[in-house]
């Protein structure tokens, strides 16, 4: 099998060499700090086996970090299973046209990939580009970084400022306050959360429109809402009945229920604990 690049320098096709029965590495990559030798290296495509001129041709895209810690037990490698057919590549995986999920391999579990819908990111940062896309027109395409990526997280205090020379925190110690709606008297010098309807809490109409007379949720239901107020924020936890309210509650608190929550406003609804559901008000 004869392997061939193209050369950016000048956009033409050249030829790298060939591969044979004794052939073990086929290509290193030399792409700025990512380097490769035949003997080792961040990225090497190794032939792994041959079976005859008309089986399979097993191919390991073989990525190495400069820290084995640098990725989950220590393996980012990528298998690819190529069909021959007298001699020559004829289809990536059995069958040619068509995509296959055991074609393509990926880590230390060889998670089958090769019908995967969107682009893939390995540990070292390789895009694997479409999947099954690339799967049904038998080829693989890859975008090789020049250096292993690395995501910079920065979780910061309300006054916390971020540098590249790196991070300073001056977090904010935040003590929650308890209070009647009739003990505040200007809500706009607080960040508020209003517990309870407007049938029993005078902040519920005043802050966020909802009135006793008009209130338009059934038993069951309850609802969450933020608003402005002022230069700070209020939000209201309110249900019709008070089991509502404190259902609305854990929703507020659970994770998974937060994550359904969409835009300023939501629906609880539920008659227990076990039953929640977050709708779009």
């Amino acid at each position: 099998l004869d392997v061939f690049y193209k050369d950016p320098s000048n956009n033409k096709i050249k030829w790298h060499g060939s591969v044979n029965d004794s052939t073990s590495v086929v290509l290193a990559v030399n792409y700025e700090n990512t380097k490769g030798t035949g003997d080792q290296g961040n990225v090497r495509l190794l032939k792994e086996f041959q079976w005859n001129k008309t089986g399979l041709l097993g191919l390991k895209l073989d990525v190495n970090a400069d820290s084995t810690s640098d990725m989950l037990n220590g393996v980012d490698d990528l298998r690819m299973r190529w069909g021959l057919s007298s001699g020559r590549v004829a289809s990536l995986g059995n069958s040619s046209d068509t995509e296959e999920g055991t074609e393509l391999l990926w880590g230390s579990g060889q998670t089958a990939i090769g019908t995967k819908d969107e682009d893939h990111r390995t540990y070292y940062g390789i895009v694997i580009k479409e999947p099954k896309g690339q799967s049904s027109s038998d080829r693989v395409k890859l975008m090789i970084p020049n250096d292993q990526v690395f995501a910079n997280i920065v979780i910061k205090g309300k006054d916390a400022t971020v540098s590249s020379g790196g991070t300073g925190y001056a977090p904010q110690q935040i003590t929650p306050k308890t209070m009647l709606d009739t003990e505040v008297s200007d809500p706009t010098m607080y960040n508020l959360i209003v517990v309870g309807g407007p049938c029993a809490n005078s902040l519920a109409e005043s802050l966020f429109g909802v009135s006793c007379a008009d209130w338009p949720y059934q038993d069951g239901e309850a609802l969450v809402k933020m608003v402005d107020n002022g230069n700070k924020v209020a939000m209201l936890v309110a249900g019709t009945s008070a089991a509502d309210t404190r259902r609305a509650a854990k929703a507020v608190a659970s994770e998974t229920h937060r994550a359904k929550f969409s835009g300023s406003e939501v629906v609880v609804k539920g008659t227990t604990d076990s039953d929640i559901t977050v709708e779009t008000a």
